[in-house]
């Protein structure tokens, strides 16, 4: 969970995996966004969820 500031910033996801080659495709899902990355030589992975600029009084984002 990320609070309204943490939301504005992007956001660093990361995690492992075992038994795949250096390289592999790695395909994160998060609500309706798809960020695509590869494995490094130690099976680590990394995406950058851009940030989300904060709303303005009576705005909202179009998935709510």
């Amino acid at each position: 969970m990320i609070n309204a500031t943490e939301h504005a910033q992007a956001q660093i996801i990361s995690g492992s995996a075992t038994g795949a080659a250096t390289g592999s495709t790695v395909t994160v899902t998060i609500g309706t966004n798809t960020f695509t990355t590869v494995l490094d030589s130690s099976g680590n992975w990394s995406v950058r969820r851009p940030g989300k600029r904060r709303l303005g009084a009576g705005e909202r984002h179009g998935d709510h």
